[in-house]
């Protein structure tokens, strides 16, 4: 009995071991891969191309040109989505141990995937022609400038403010004559594109950390393009860069705080944030924690005031739900939101006739928190046009007041590969669970046996340790069986025996003896 509580106790302690030892030993695992070291599993994973990602994009066109231009609201209809898978690979590639930092660039190239498009690449789309727009409000400050200026581009736009072009053209880029002819004098885009410039090229380039001293800042951006911090728009905190570019997240999360991730598309680096009631969402049968876009990203200054700086001309901001790009986009008179004006003032979907916004219509990411990884992510954006009436150019001398008019919104999805969920799963949680499982069996068991083994020695303990008679009355029973061979036990039950006789030829007068008589008797006292 005693090798069994030997063995109980020495399994109790090999469990408890598992408990509390798992985590660290995880952990300090976790922390030996998740750096950017030539040697690592990460750095090969996170260098070697990328698929997985589908870009989605859709277009509004204008239903009723005509009346929009004499003032009416604009009829909206979407068209799309034409669809690309997007491929990543590393154009740039220069590891610094002795720095501690990653200087890369990225190259996307996209293929065209009609089986999962509402379109083919040559179909025609009317959109807004944003040369016409772009150099109105370049333009729109001076009568004299403007008249001369308005017949300059007349002469190349024919007055046509909406045009027609290929969604190809749409959303790889066309060049607009006017636009390169005045981009060698000011500082405009002179190609017109959603992703124009963006298929096959070199993207900006980062300088990360590589998580070698501190694994709670790998992925961190330390310069973009070589500066630290932007020169776009109007206070530090504006221009700060912050996080990492959205591919890489450190290990350990501690979800009660937020994280960045800096986008080059949008100049700023954005928030996201997950909610206390979220529950986890198993993704590939990963657990993952969902972080959506912070609720404070499109506030104007006025709900805000710490986004002050993203306005080019305080106080005459927009109000919340749009950012003006125009100092991001070389003066392109663009503003961005989310989908159909999602979460934005309800004065823009008023403005036109066509918006059904819906609460999915967000960017967010799924993470899976101890080792960062990404599982999944959906970036929504909505390109609109900024449009304002203009008397000197004849096609916006009738428009409403100012409207950001939507020209087409992208979808990016990007999952992680199932052999990459696999690993997490096969590497990660069956061990984890597996130890977990078998130390809580192990600790309840022992714990189940110690006690019972400590109560078997218990009662046995109590059993050599007989409780003695005291002296007995009628009241009494025995407390423990007598052995009827002892005499001096027979010698005491004969006097209580005479004694009770006695006790009752006293109490019965046909056995009372006559005075005198008494002391004829023996009587024998105890």
């Amino acid at each position: 009995m005693n090798a069994c509580l030997i063995i109980s106790i020495s399994v109790l302690l090999v469990g408890c071991g598992l408990l509390i030892g798992l985590p660290l030993v995880i952990h300090s695992e976790i922390s030996r891969k998740m750096k950017l070291l030539n040697d690592t599993t990460l750095f090969k994973s996170w260098s070697s191309c990328r698929s997985g990602m589908i870009v989605e994009f859709y277009f509004f066109v204008v239903s009723n040109v005509k009346e929009f231009m004499k003032g009416e609201k604009p009829i909206l209809r979407q068209v799309g989505p034409y669809t690309y898978e997007q491929v990543t690979c590393k154009g740039i590639l220069q590891s610094s141990p002795q720095n501690g930092t990653v200087l890369y660039a990225d190259r996307n190239t996209f293929k065209f995937l009609p089986n999962r498009s509402i379109g083919l690449e040559s179909d025609n789309i009317t959109v807004l022609n944003i040369g016409y727009v772009s150099i109105a409000n370049f333009f729109g400050k001076s009568k004299v400038i403007d008249e001369i200026v308005g017949l300059f581009i007349n002469h190349y736009y024919h007055h046509q403010l909406f045009l027609t072009k290929t969604a190809y053209e749409m959303i790889w880029g066309y060049e607009d004559p006017v636009l390169k002819k005045i981009s060698k004098l000011v500082n405009v885009q002179d190609k017109i594109g959603l992703f124009a410039d963006k298929n096959g090229s070199i993207g900006v380039r980062y300088e990360i950390n590589d998580g070698a001293l501190d694994t709670s800042k790998v992925g961190q951006i330390l310069t973009l393009n070589g500066s630290r911090n932007l020169s776009v728009w109007n206070t530090p905190l504006a221009n700060s860069i912050n996080g990492s570019d959205g591919s890489l997240f450190p290990p350990f999360l501690d979800t009660a705080f937020p994280v960045h991730v800096f986008s080059p598309d949008l100049c700023r680096s954005l928030e996201f944030q997950t909610h206390e009631n979220d529950k986890l969402v198993y993704i590939n049968s990963v657990p993952t924690r969902k972080f959506t876009l912070s609720n404070n990203t499109f506030l104007s200054p006025d709900v805000y005031p710490r986004n002050r700086g993203f306005c080019l001309d305080y106080p005459n901001c927009p109000k919340s739900g749009v950012l003006d790009m125009r100092s991001c986009m070389k003066n392109a008179p663009i503003a961005i939101s989310l989908p159909h004006f999602n979460g934005a003032d309800q004065s823009y979907r008023d403005a036109v006739i066509g918006m059904h916004p819906r609460r999915d219509m967000d960017i967010s990411l799924f993470i899976e928190p101890q080792t960062g990884v990404i599982l999944q992510a959906l970036q929504l954006i909505q390109v609109n046009a900024i449009v304002f009436p203009n008397p000197y150019f004849p096609e916006f001398a009738h428009l409403r007041n100012l409207t950001y008019l939507p020209v087409g919104y992208i979808n990016t999805s990007i999952y992680v590969s199932d052999s990459v969920a696999r690993t997490l799963i096969t590497t990660l949680f069956i061990p984890q669970m597996s130890i977990s499982v078998a130390g809580s069996i192990m600790v309840t068991g022992s714990l189940l046996t110690i006690l019972v083994i400590s109560g078997m020695m218990f009662a046995n303990h109590c059993r050599s340790f007989p409780v003695s008679a005291g002296p007995r009355t009628e009241e009494n029973s025995p407390l423990i069986v007598e052995c009827p061979d002892d005499p001096s036990l027979e010698r005491e039950q004969n006097i209580q025996s005479s004694n009770d006789e006695l006790f009752s030829s006293k109490q019965d007068p046909a056995t009372q003896t006559a005075p005198g008589e008494e002391g004829n008797d023996e009587v024998v006292h105890v």
